[in-house]
C-alpha cells in the first residue's frame, strides 16, 4: 500500500505492508496485465468522444455510452 494509507489502516486495526517501488509488476500482476490496458482503451474512448464534442457546452457521458466503452474495452 501507499505510504499515506497507513494511518487509516491503524485506525481499522489493519496491518500494513509498504511495497518497494518499481515492484508493481512482481506483487500486483493483475494490474499491470489486465486493469491498466483497460484503463488505456476506455481513456482513449473518452478522449476521442471529448474531442467530437463542444467544451463550451460539455455534455455528461450517458451510463449507457459508459457501459458500451465498457464493453468495447
Amino acid at each position: 500500500g501507499h505510504k499515506e494509507c497507513e494511518f487509516a489502516a491503524n485506525d481499522s486495526h489493519t496491518h500494513t505492508l509498504l511495497i518497494p517501488p518499481s515492484c508493481t509488476p512482481v506483487v500486483q500482476p493483475i494490474d499491470v496485465s489486465l486493469a491498466k490496458p483497460f484503463k488505456d482503451q476506455l481513456r482513449k474512448l473518452y478522449t476521442a468522444w471529448c474531442s467530437s464534442h463542444d467544451l463550451e457546452s460539455f455534455p455528461r457521458v450517458s451510463k449507457q455510452l459508459l457501459s458500451q466503452w465498457i464493453v468495447n474495452a
